[in-house]
């Protein structure tokens, strides 16, 4: 049982050196990025700035309610996963609480 195990990673690591041997390396294709896309515009609803920090405009609802903290808690999120995917952020992120 072993031995069948064994000839069944081999044969399986000789199909993915040989599938990569057979392979011309591809040029890597440019990536559309959000800044590509500035005729695409959604709708926003007409709700004021309630918070504001570095890169955040905060927008909340008369019938909704969020503590000032969870408002830090977001901005720390989001310079955590711009530092983790190597960006600079280049825009204010509006971010909307309502129903």
């Amino acid at each position: 049982m072993l031995r069948r195990h064994c000839i069944r990673r081999a044969n399986l690591g000789f199909i993915v050196a040989l599938g990569s041997a057979c392979t011309e390396p591809a040029e890597p294709e440019a990536r559309p990025t959000c800044l590509d896309f500035e005729e695409i515009v959604s709708d926003v609803p007409d709700i004021p700035v309630t918070y504001t920090t570095e890169h955040l405009d905060v927008h909340i609802a008369s019938d909704r309610f969020l503590c000032a903290g969870s408002v830090i808690d977001y901005e720390r999120h989001v310079q955590y996963v711009a530092g983790e995917l190597g960006i600079e952020i280049q825009r204010r992120i509006p971010v909307y609480a309502m129903r």
